[in-house]
């Protein structure tokens, strides 16, 4: 889209967040595009790795500056993998390192294994917070398509033990699985509301290039009824008491992922480890923070001083599409003053296609408030394109 003026000016700086990455699995999904890769406990080299985020950390300092670190994220791959010992030593350091706020919010992702659900107490102590679940499905014979290394017990034991040690809980379900049907879905989201678990991300499986199933296509439900597979989700979720605030996300009432919620309204995060994104605002530019993907290359490089790190500043003119294309994934959309505040741009730079955009029935505003309609969340991939 043509902009009326090109320079811009961000007055306050937005919350900023904190994504470590773990990129080590015990298997690679035949699904998976993450930077991930298999490992075994015998070769795992997490306390070298733990050591490189330190230096990364370290580096990062001068981007964070004195800005309060308001979630963190572990995510991956696999950071449960790592001993609870290392988890904590690191989180430590960022305490050390950085100022982070007294509430902090801190999530990790977990797999369903038995190892790692003896760790959970432990990472409670550790100061986690909210544990994020790769459940995926309650289907034995699906989890063993997908590649997975649980079985719907280990799940479902999974969630019961992090009801006993966390107050935030998360479940990734999966859906338009392979061969799946309308009833094999019923029952796994029925299973997935018997938990009670409080906060749930569901996604539809997509094939995308460089994974086993790129390679080896699976036969997946079509697109009629992927869509009917989506509308039933919806009903039996919202009428569980679940409220959509995002695209995948579901929650029920303060329960929220904050650390989500602030990458959708276009905050601030710094990403450290292999693989790692992040995006940092300044006042008078955004830049986009990339890290060197190969683990190993990244563990070497931090201990050499050698350049593990890519920044690049996102043109001005993509800022509107940037700040669409996080923001409109929300379901009650944004206050429109977020605009200038997070891009630094004017709104007369956007308005007049928000106006066609209404006019179409594809957006709506209220009390300054704007957000999809319902036709526009569903074709919400065209309507951000239309700011691009």
């Amino acid at each position: 889209m043509e902009l009326k003026k090109k320079e811009i000016f961000i007055s306050e700086l937005p919350p900023i967040s904190l994504y470590v990455h773990f990129p080590w699995c015990i298997k690679k999904c035949p699904y998976c595009d993450f930077n991930s890769h298999q490992v075994s406990q015998e070769n795992f080299p997490h306390r070298e790795y733990a050591e490189a985020l330190v230096t990364d950390l370290n580096d990062s300092i001068p981007l964070i500056q004195d800005r309060k670190i308001q979630n963190i994220f572990l995510g991956g791959g696999t950071p449960s993998l790592l001993p609870v010992k290392t988890i904590g030593t690191f989180l430590k350091e960022v305490y050390l390192r950085t100022n982070v706020s007294n509430d902090c919010e801190i999530t990790l992702e977990v797999n369903p294994g038995s190892t790692e659900i003896a760790k959970f107490e432990g990472f409670r102590s550790a100061g986690v917070k909210r544990l994020s679940i790769g459940v995926q499905s309650f289907n034995d014979v699906q989890l063993g398509t997908l590649g997975r290394v649980h079985s719907s017990t280990d799940a479902l034991t999974a969630i019961e033990q992090a009801a006993k040690f966390f107050d935030y809980t998360n479940v990734d379900i999966m859906y338009a699985l392979p061969n799946q049907t309308l009833l094999e879905l019923k029952e796994d989201i029925a299973t997935l509301i018997s938990t009670a678990v409080n906060h749930v991300s569901l996604y539809q499986l997509t094939i995308e290039p460089k994974t086993l199933f790129f390679r080896y296509p699976p036969k997946l439900p079509s697109d009629d009824l992927s869509w009917e597979m989506e509308q039933l989700i919806k009903k039996m979720i919202l009428e569980a008491g679940y409220n959509q605030y995002e695209i995948s996300a579901y929650a029920k009432t303060g329960y929220e992922s904050r650390h989500n919620t602030n990458y959708w309204k276009f905050g601030d995060y710094v990403g450290i480890g292999a693989g790692a994104h992040g995006k940092i605002s300044f006042l008078n530019k955004v830049i986009r923070i990339e890290k060197i993907k190969s683990p190993m290359a990244y563990i070497k490089g931090s201990n050499n001083d050698n350049i593990i790190s890519q920044n690049f500043s996102i043109p001005v003119e993509d800022l509107p599409g940037e700040f669409m294309m996080n923001t409109l994934r929300l379901r009650n959309g944004f206050d429109l003053k977020l605009f200038p505040e997070r891009t630094g741009l004017a709104l007369e730079n956007i308005i007049d296609l928000v106006d066609k955009l209404r006019q179409k029935g594809l957006v709506e505003i209220n009390n300054n408030q704007l957000k999809p309609t319902a036709t526009g969340f569903r074709f919400v991939n065209d309507l951000i394109q239309d700011f691009m």
